[in-house]
């Protein structure tokens, strides 16, 4: 079963995401801060991270890009501003998906990478 992490600092956003990303299979990783998420990563690595992108505003893509074990995980920011990521810090994700309440987009896109 393929692991996803679903860093959304929206509860509602996760908990429906969670629902969703179940729906097609997939084993769903919930952290609920930076702590809990970068211990997750440490020892339960996904196949995917899908980060809500102020949380990776924080020191967490810093903290994230030192673990050697998860620096090749695709990252999916998920976003209500898709195009301004790219601009706002030096880390290139895998994709920039808005965020919407019809998953359909997102879950092609993980389905796409862990093929």
């Amino acid at each position: 079963m393929k692991k996803i992490m679903f860093f959304e600092r929206h509860k509602s956003i996760q908990l429906l995401g969670m629902a969703e990303l179940e729906k097609d299979g997939f084993e769903v990783l919930l952290p609920q801060n930076i702590e809990v998420a970068l211990q997750l990563l440490k020892e339960n690595v996904p196949d995917v991270l899908v980060a809500d992108f102020l949380n990776l505003q924080t020191v967490f893509l810093k903290k994230m890009l030192r673990i050697s074990s998860i620096q090749e995980i695709p990252v999916i920011i998920y976003t209500n501003y898709p195009h301004s990521f790219i601009n706002e810090t030096l880390y290139e994700p895998y994709d920039c998906i808005k965020k919407s309440h019809d998953f359909t987009e997102l879950k092609s896109k993980i389905k796409e990478i862990v093929k």
